[in-house]
């Protein structure tokens, strides 16, 4: 009897999370909660707070997503910008995975975006050391956002200026590029032609 009520409670907890990620917050409502819990980082509840955040943001970034947060726009607020530096030096890895690939997604997005992210030094130096991070989860997503804000010139520019050439050779150097050939083989096909 007691384990059944144990079960009921947690799908009702997983429910109420599904519930809450994927309810319209706007921008305004997220950027208070994050900051909230970013200021309080001591309580037990802000770490949770911050995910469900994330994850939230995440799904507005995503193309034909029915959780846009942000209406038809899909970008990300400045405030909300402002925040990922933090977000990027969590000692949380789901965070600053998570803020990575949001960093990644609204670079993508448009010039506009990815001209912001990529003047941000705080956000473009976060996301040159979670290539490098211990964690294999954060360090692909990092790397992937590095890709994703290489994509305009002044996405290179500034990745040049902060090294991060030299940070993902010393990442391939290190192994970890080669273990993540070793799981998605299928991405790394050479042409023998050349």
């Amino acid at each position: 009897m007691e384990n059944r009520g144990r079960k009921k409670r947690r799908l009702q907890r997983t429910k109420s999370n599904r519930e809450w990620c994927s309810s319209s917050l706007d921008a305004n409502t997220i950027f208070a909660l994050m900051l909230a819990a970013i200021c309080n980082s001591n309580e037990p509840y802000s770490e949770s707070v911050i995910k469900r955040c994330l994850n939230s943001l995440y799904l507005s970034l995503i193309p034909n997503s029915q959780n846009a947060a942000f209406g038809l726009h899909q970008t990300l607020p400045i405030p909300i910008l402002s925040l990922l530096p933090i977000l990027l030096n969590s000692k949380c890895d789901e965070i600053v995975s998570r803020s990575t690939e949001i960093a990644g997604a609204a670079s993508i997005f448009s010039f506009e975006m990815n001209e912001q992210i990529a003047l941000d030094g705080e956000i473009v130096k976060g996301l040159i050391l979670a290539v490098g991070a211990s964690n294999k989860m954060v360090s692909v997503a990092a790397c992937n956002a590095v890709l994703d804000l290489s994509t305009t010139s002044i996405g290179r520019e500034r990745l040049l200026e902060f090294s991060a050439l030299e940070h993902l050779m010393g990442w391939v150097s290190g192994g970890e590029w080669y273990s993540v050939m070793g799981e998605f083989p299928h991405l790394f096909v050479v042409d023998k032609k050349v």
